[in-house]
């Protein structure tokens, strides 16, 4: 091997910086001849998209506690990607504690500019979600931040009530009202849904009811859904109709 020739094998990536990535369910890929990047990928309604870790450039290269680390999401289309990006740079751990409010890009109005772009992440805060929490945290809805739930643009528009697994960093929940992303609906009305999902090897896994209850139950219920994996590489989607079909699973004898 030449002095030219690139080994991934022995790129500085911070051993701490991979860890940090992967807990939070990114993997460490080989993008670019020269260079590796700590990527996430999700499935949703305009396609995948893919989330980036990016330190100064380098992709997945950098000290994790230098303010050099940002993130961006893409999704590829038909004639070019379409991305949306944080300029500001700061230590990883702060990146990966707020990367959720990253929205997803979305499909474009033609004539339109397809990079959506933002200088810092409270930036998306205040202009995505700062006035749903206030609206919510002091109403009915503020059970679901009782129990540590945060409003998640999911993109498009969609937004849920999202908590990560006690047990596991690649698994989380989402909690939708009619799964149309309106979470302004009352909470004793039976429109709310739940959702368990785990980012896999290649793809992600979930578990969905479609049967709505109150937040309250749907809050309580979410802790009784199976993680997506139980059922096999074979079934990595999987929808129950109605919360009887859950419990009836943990009736069933275990052998």
């Amino acid at each position: 091997m030449s002095d030219t020739d690139f080994d991934p094998t022995l790129e500085m990536v911070s051993f701490e910086a991979h860890r940090m990535a992967h807990e939070k369910g990114f993997k460490l890929e080989l993008v670019e001849p020269n260079k590796l990047e700590f990527t996430r990928a999700e499935k949703t309604p305009d396609g995948t998209v893919f989330t980036v870790l990016d330190c100064a450039g380098n992709g997945a290269v950098g000290d994790p506690n230098e303010e050099g680390w940002t993130a961006f999401k893409k999704r590829y289309g038909p004639e070019r990607a379409c991305t949306s990006t944080v300029h500001d740079q700061t230590t990883l751990a702060k990146v990966l504690e707020k990367v959720h409010l990253l929205p997803n890009p979305t499909k474009r109005e033609a004539g339109m500019d397809v990079y959506q772009s933002w200088d810092d992440f409270p930036v998306i805060l205040n202009n995505a979600l700062t006035d749903l929490e206030t609206k919510f945290a002091q109403g009915p809805h503020k059970i679901a931040f009782e129990d540590d739930y945060t409003i998640h643009h999911t993109g498009g528009g969609i937004f849920a009530f999202h908590k990560n697994h006690p047990d596991l960093a690649e698994a989380y929940y989402l909690i939708t009202a009619d799964d149309d992303g309106v979470l302004d609906r009352p909470v004793d009305e039976p429109v709310w849904t739940v959702g368990l999902y785990q980012f896999g090897e290649g793809h992600d896994r979930w578990v969905f009811v479609a049967e709505g209850v109150t937040l309250r139950e749907a809050i309580d219920n979410a802790y009784t859904l199976p993680l997506p994996d139980t059922f096999g590489p074979s079934e990595p989607e999987k929808t129950f109709e109605t919360w009887a079909e859950v419990e009836a699973l943990s009736a069933k004898p275990v052998f």
